[in-house]
């Protein structure tokens, strides 16, 4: 049996670290063929597309026997994507929030669920972090759908009252374009976002490998991540609380279908603009910080229970979804 595969293997950022992971798991089933950006082709087998924005345009124009896109759309569905919605036989949403959204704008080509998963094998609990004082990890590309403004004004105020607390930043975007999206930020001056700050507590990890990045995550305490928008279930999230860490996070959008909704450190409080983007308050941020700061003796726990809930997460698991989607049948 044949898959087409469209994406593209990367690594350090989102969509490479997915095609890469999905790939090696698919070739374990099928016969896989890599096809490289072209003008519109034929293909003669069941094809895996990525969706390239919230229009739902195709990473390039695909036909084959089947076409199977993965769509991770942070924007409102408009008149565009309704039109694009027939280039594909099935769509698979990286979150139920992303579903849902499809669905409401009156998409009718058929979609289901598939949240990336996480490489276990890089990516695996950790000992409690032998760092002295109180560390904070956050993580993500530098934009506004992803909340480092929130992360900076919260910490800015809590670091000033914890002399002991710092913070790790692995900020670094690829897509200088999507900085600018930071400029509708409220909170910060979006080109110095850590104005204010004791820069000999804050730690910027720069462009780190992938493969590295499970040694910042030793380092810290807990995570904050309290993202907008995540069509997804946000991938560094993810691989952090693989690592056996506890995490402050928004409970909204993609985070929903990996976190449990009566987990403690969960931002509820906020309110969701016209978009579906999800704005929590600085204040309940800077309250689960200091909780946190107080209880650490319970985080290596909170830490572990992070850990066996993402070892549902995986690869595998993915490429078993697709391969049903593609051939019509389970994997033997």
């Amino acid at each position: 049996m044949k898959l087409y595969f469209c994406g593209k293997p990367g690594k350090n950022y989102g969509w490479g670290t997915c095609n890469t992971n999905l790939l090696a798991q698919l070739s374990k089933l099928c016969d896989v063929e890599i096809v490289e950006r072209q003008p519109r082709i034929k293909l003669d087998a069941p094809t895996f597309l990525p969706i390239a924005d919230f229009k739902l345009n195709p990473l390039f124009p695909v036909q084959a026997t089947k076409v199977i896109g993965y769509c991770f759309a942070e924007c409102p569905l408009d008149d565009d994507s309704r039109r694009n919605a027939p280039l594909y036989d099935l769509i698979l949403a990286g979150s139920t929030w992303n579903k849902q959204r499809i669905k409401e704008a009156g998409i009718t080509v058929p979609c289901e669920v598939m949240v990336q998963g996480i490489d276990h094998s890089l990516f695996k609990p950790q000992a409690p972090s032998e760092r002295k004082g109180f560390v904070v990890f956050s993580g993500g590309k530098y934009e506004f759908r992803k909340g480092q403004d929130y992360v900076a004004a919260a910490m800015n105020t809590f670091m000033s009252v914890r002399k002991d607390a710092f913070l790790i930043t692995a900020w670094h975007n690829l897509w200088k374009g999507s900085e600018q999206t930071m400029r509708a930020s409220w909170l910060i001056d979006w080109d110095k976002p850590l104005a204010g700050m004791d820069m000999t507590r804050v730690f910027d990890c720069g462009l780190i490998a992938h493969e590295d990045t499970p040694k910042a995550y030793g380092l810290a305490h807990i995570g904050l991540f309290p993202n907008r928008c995540e069509a997804g279930n946000n991938l560094v999230m993810c691989e952090f609380m693989a690592s056996a860490r506890p995490v402050i996070a928004s409970y909204a959008t993609g985070h929903t279908d990996v976190i449990d909704a009566e987990y403690p450190l969960l931002l509820k409080s906020g309110s969701c603009d016209p978009a579906g983007w999800f704005n929590p308050e600085v204040s309940d941020i800077i309250a689960h910080l200091e909780w946190a700061y107080q209880n650490r003796d319970k985080l290596a726990a909170m830490g572990a229970t992070c850990a066996e809930r993402m070892k549902a997460l995986t690869w595998e698991k993915c490429a078993n979804q697709v391969f049903e989607a593609a051939f019509g049948r389970p994997v033997e």
